[in-house]
């Protein structure tokens, strides 16, 4: 007898403690002082399930929950994660109303939600560094709005989560941390989880800034015993008798107590037969030396998906491509099914465990691993045509509505198809806009990505181009990197006789010399005064 049901385990297995100590902590915030939690382990050890898990039990207290997320394909989006959460949680009611709430907004904050209509605002230029505090201060006193309205009206405690912190921006990071100084005498927990084995240079400082201050406590996920592996393999086909030793052991040597994998591979089994349900009532399995357990997550990944019909399997690797979040418009474009049509393979995702709906509009993978392993079983040309394909489809939108596609989707989904025509104008423009985010780090990325363009369409140096990424390698004091692409620029900029640029340059590298040769900026200073 075949089953649908979902191979999801109905109970938190092995994670006691850790729900205790958050428990702790939910209590000591209500006392009226911040708490900063951080969740940490490799992917698929069960982040998220406790996350949820803390989200359910403080919002069955009275709490208000608002939560964003870092996806792998945002990590060059200034602010992803705060973005997401005002979007998905703060700002969630009628057109109407939030046109009127939208009015009320600082400027700053109009840099962050570009989509709130009406607007009809600019973002700030990108300026000086107190202009990035002005926005952190704006985002602060909007949380603290949602704590207490005024002093008139009742505390409620909030709990503040971002999850997947490895793929946080580096603009976040810095925003997270101002806000937990800032907020330390409001009732609000922050609960961050991150992958152990994925921290960079960015995120590893974070870390060791709330560490010297002590403004975190850390709570770390190990693998499941061979005793809990048994628990969840009982509470998941509700069976009252133990595992057996050898299917057991099996197991734990291919998931290493991973809750995800371990899920993953008794849904494969599952659907090949290999585990089925017998006519007595209870779940049996094949002879140990019939399984074909795969010796991977992608392995397993990849035999599910088989059993999904061709034109299912298709949208699911067009989603793949698309991101770890993908929308159903443009899948609907990319597919060209009807609306009813793509709504059936959507279920069948769906049912499959693939994804998860977000809302009406929006689908996500359940893990990212389910992504990047279909992603990853491309072959590169084939990922490069599909990423041509969804950048086409994105333009289109944008032509239609031009404030819904993001600048740096259109770049990297054209960078990565490597349409170089297109790359040029798209990530020069990413690039700027993310210079008005106070993200130097970003526009150096898109500006490298637009001069390899340029580089590819065998153009003439671009003096534009080069000035740009000088000013954000400038702005995050890398000298040397910064320099070299000033000359390249006052090179380029003198071959085409462009004197209004070569004035900026020689001033431009006046101001980084400064705080190295007072000679040399002298020189450059007086060059730019006989270029007026």
């Amino acid at each position: 007898m075949f089953t649908t049901e979902p191979i999801i385990c109905p109970l938190l297995i092995g994670r006691e403690p850790q729900v205790e100590a958050i428990e702790r902590y939910l209590d000591h915030v209500q006392t009226g002082r911040s708490q900063t939690l951080l969740l940490c382990g490799e992917a698929g050890l069960g982040k998220s399930r406790l996350v949820a898990e803390t989200r359910l039990k403080a919002t069955h207290q009275g709490w208000l929950a608002v939560e964003g997320r870092c996806f792998e394909t945002n990590q060059t989006l200034p602010y992803a994660p705060i973005i997401d959460l005002l979007h998905a949680n703060v700002f969630t009611e009628t057109a109407e109303q939030r046109l009127q709430r939208g009015q009320q907004l600082p400027p700053e904050l109009f840099t962050l939600l570009p989509s709130l209509p009406g607007q009809g605002i600019e973002p700030p230029p990108y300026e000086a560094e107190p202009d990035k505090y002005r926005l952190f201060f704006a985002v602060a006193e909007l949380l603290a709005g949602l704590i207490q309205a005024d002093a008139a009206s009742p505390v409620c405690p909030l709990l503040l989560i971002i999850e997947d912190l490895h793929w946080c921006d580096e603009n976040s990071l810095e925003l997270l941390l101002y806000l937990i100084r800032r907020l330390a005498s409001r009732p609000v927990l922050f609960l961050f989880t991150y992958r152990g084995d994925e921290i960079d240079s960015t995120l590893a400082q974070f870390l060791n800034q709330l560490d010297r201050q002590r403004l975190a406590a850390e709570i770390f996920l190990s693998p499941l015993t061979h005793d809990q592996i048994d628990m969840m393999v009982q509470a998941i086909f509700n069976q009252p008798r133990p595992t057996r030793a050898d299917f057991l052991q099996r197991l734990h040597t291919f998931t290493e107590g991973n809750p995800f994998f371990i899920e993953e591979l008794l849904k494969s089994m599952v659907m090949a037969g290999d585990i089925y349900y017998a006519e007595d009532g209870i779940w049996d399995r094949k002879p140990l030396f019939d399984l074909q357990i795969p010796r991977s997550v992608q392995d397993a990944v990849q035999h599910r998906s088989r059993q999904l019909t061709p034109e299912t399997r298709s949208v699911l690797t067009l989603a793949a491509v698309v991101g770890r979040r993908f929308d159903f418009t443009l899948l609907q474009q990319l597919t060209k099914t009807t609306e009813d049509d793509l709504l059936d393979h959507i279920k069948a995702l769906l049912t499959a465990q693939f994804i998860i709906e977000e809302s009406a509009d929006q689908f996500a993978f359940r893990h990212a691993l389910t992504r990047e392993a279909i992603y990853t079983s491309l072959l590169g040309r084939e990922r490069r045509q599909l990423h041509r394909t969804i950048a086409q489809a994105l333009e289109t939108m944008d032509d239609d509505t031009p404030t819904r596609v993001p600048l740096t989707d259109l770049a990297d989904h054209f960078y990565r198809g490597e349409v170089w025509a297109k790359v040029l104008p798209y990530a020069q423009r990413a690039g700027e806009r993310a210079l008005t985010f106070y993200a130097p780090q970003s526009a150096a990325i898109y500006f490298s990505q637009a001069i390899e363009a340029n580089e590819k369409l065998q153009q003439p140096p671009s003096a534009q181009l080069y000035y740009q990424r000088g000013q954000a390698y400038a702005t995050l004091n890398k000298f040397e990197d910064g320099l070299a692409d000033y000359q390249r620029s006052l090179d380029a900029a003198r071959a085409q006789s462009d004197h209004r640029l070569e004035w900026q340059l020689l001033l431009a590298l006046g101001d980084l010399w400064a705080t190295r040769d007072y000679e040399k900026a002298g020189d450059y200073l007086h060059q730019a005064l006989e270029c007026v």
